[in-house]
């Protein structure tokens, strides 16, 4: 059984992995002869438009696709920001994180955006094959952000990790919804 400081520490050795992974272009590259499986994971946004103020909710769900239990899940989600960027201080922000989720990060990643960090350890686990777990993380930009510049917010899972089987087996990858996920900051109508 592991210890809290053991399932700690691998979180972090994941996450390093990972910043070096994405850093050097070593992520896992399709081919053309490789089978296309199914995602991992599914995202949705409850407003795909935001006011400022207004909080939204992204929700995402891991379902296992391996023939065995997942005994270990790790994913890295930055919230990254595209087209004008608005000033500081009126960014959009992570504000909550729930739902069948062990452990979850929220913070700035910088030149990232924003990004959570979270894991499914026990008692969460194993994920038995063809089931399911689900993540809602709220976001929001300050009432105060200049919403005449549109800035754009897109959700993927930038890296994931998960072991299965007795645990000695792991998959490393990311996977980036098509068409993709995104929530818009705009301007509430005049009165």
């Amino acid at each position: 059984m592991r210890t809290p400081h053991s399932a700690t520490r691998r979180v972090g050795v994941v996450a390093v992995l990972a910043l070096l992974v994405s850093l050097m272009g070593f992520a896992p590259q399709a081919s053309a002869t490789a089978t296309v499986q199914p995602p991992y994971f599914t995202f949705s946004v409850d407003h795909p438009t935001v006011t400022p103020g207004q909080t939204g909710t992204l929700t995402v769900t891991f379902t296992n696709r391996q023939a065995v239990d997942v005994t270990f899940l790790y994913i890295w989600l930055p919230m990254v920001e595209a087209g004008p960027q608005p000033a500081p201080g009126t960014r959009a922000v992570l504000t909550g994180c729930a739902g069948q989720v062990s452990w979850c990060d929220l913070g700035r990643w910088e030149p990232f955006g924003l990004r959570a960090l979270m894991n499914l350890t026990a008692p969460l686990v194993p994920i038995a094959p063809g089931t399911s777990r689900t993540i809602t993380l709220t976001y929001q930009y300050p009432a105060t952000s200049d919403c005449t510049v549109h800035p754009v917010v897109s959700f993927a899972a930038h890296y994931f990790h998960f072991e299965y089987g007795d645990g000695t087996q792991a998959y490393d990858g990311s996977e980036f919804p098509d068409p993709p996920v995104t929530s818009t900051l705009v301007c509430p109508p005049a009165p």
